[in-house]
């Protein structure tokens, strides 16, 4: 997808207008518009303050599929800490169990 169809996804996604957008802004409607349609696009200040207007991270405007996937990475890599995490607990636990059976 395009900048400007991810823009335009987002905004209608969180049902706002694009004159709403242009006020938040501080730009026309028609340049709105025309990030939309891929005419033009925001400038680097522009993107930041729509990122942060749709309370996202730019990556997600830019690539939302590279996003997507870096999301589930990290998830991934989340969920196999946690999953060691938890073994070495059970470990620690179970050597103490073996230490107070000595004693």
């Amino acid at each position: 997808m395009s900048l400007g169809s991810n823009i335009s996804s987002k905004r209608k996604s969180l049902k706002i207008s694009q004159e709403y957008v242009a006020e938040q802004l501080g730009v026309s409607r028609q340049a709105v518009s025309k990030w939309e349609t891929s005419q033009s696009e925001p400038s680097t200040d522009n993107l930041i303050k729509l990122a942060d207007l749709f309370d996202s991270d730019i990556k997600e405007l830019v690539s939302p599929e590279q996003y997507v996937k870096e999301q589930k990475d990290i998830e991934t890599r989340i969920e196999r800490n946690q999953k060691n995490i938890k073994m070495q607990m059970a470990a620690v636990f179970g050597r103490v169990l073996t230490l107070i059976g000595f004693l």
